[in-house]
């Protein structure tokens, strides 16, 4: 049996703490992978469940402080996968497919979330109860004065900047908005603050992280904010020139080996 690790515990200077925080192994027998473990030390999670797939079954544990999972590879629970048929084409051509599910419950962010028998990353007004799960709020301030609200009023006309990278400039454009967050009703005690949304047309790559199949190629960043102290054009186009820079070389750094990492021709 061979065995690989990675160390999730990255620092705020880019440097790799101790493992045992954050990482994940993964088995393997002679060609395919077997299982693998990942933990994260300091969650403050509560919660147990399961999710099922296209690629993994995943059991997750949350006892608070920690947070376990375990991945087995949906083709060695074939048998007791769940599926689900689809037709397409003039010619009603079939295909089987897992139906990928949701089901956990968990105690965080001042709810209870549950989820019977969820379809994974999809939610329908129409689908049953246990399709759509639900959430009980807990948190005594959002059941006095309602949740929290943000509203976003724009203050300034898309602008265009380049991005100088170590490959060449890339073209991308903001703009200054105004975020206004408080609660429902307490409209008189609102928070302001200015921050520039960013959109990055063709993207800046970087690496894949390579944890799945669908992302072991080219990634990219398309789009980022960043908070400005007051209004200024000459503060909204440098922090968010160096915003774009420094959020690229970091995973560049990560995925690739190397902040002076350079994407192919």
């Amino acid at each position: 049996m061979r065995y690989y690790l990675v160390n999730d515990n990255q620092k705020q200077d880019n440097t790799n703490g101790t493992i045992w925080k954050a990482g994940r192994c993964f088995f393997y027998g002679k060609e395919r992978e077997l299982f693998g473990i990942e933990w994260n030390l300091l969650s403050w999670k509560f919660g147990i469940g399961l999710e099922i797939n296209d690629e993994n079954w995943v059991f997750h544990f949350h006892p608070i402080f920690l947070s376990l999972y375990f991945t087995i590879p949906t083709f060695r629970l074939e048998k007791i996968t769940p599926k689900r048929e689809i037709t397409w084409g003039r010619d009603n051509k079939k295909a089987e497919l897992t139906d990928e599910r949701d089901c956990s419950i968990d105690i965080f962010d001042w709810r209870i979330w549950v989820k019977p028998w969820c379809k994974l990353h999809e939610w329908n007004n129409k689908s049953p109860w246990w399709e759509r799960g639900f959430n009980i709020r807990l948190n005594p301030l959002d059941i006095l004065f309602g949740e929290k609200l943000y509203k976003y009023r724009d203050i300034s006309e898309w602008k265009d900047i380049q991005v100088p990278m170590l490959e060449g400039s890339y073209p991308a454009k903001y703009k200054v908005q105004e975020v206004s967050y408080g609660r429902k009703r307490l409209p008189f005690f609102r928070k302001k603050s200015l921050s520039t949304d960013i959109e990055i047309p063709d993207g800046i790559p970087f690496p894949g992280k390579g944890e799945n199949s669908w992302d072991c190629g080219m990634d990219g960043l398309y789009g980022c904010g960043v908070n400005i102290n007051y209004f200024s054009d000459a503060e909204a186009e440098s922090k968010s020139i160096a915003k774009i820079v420094e959020s690229v070389l970091r995973s560049r750094k990560k995925y690739g080996g190397s902040s002076a990492w350079i994407p192919p021709k």
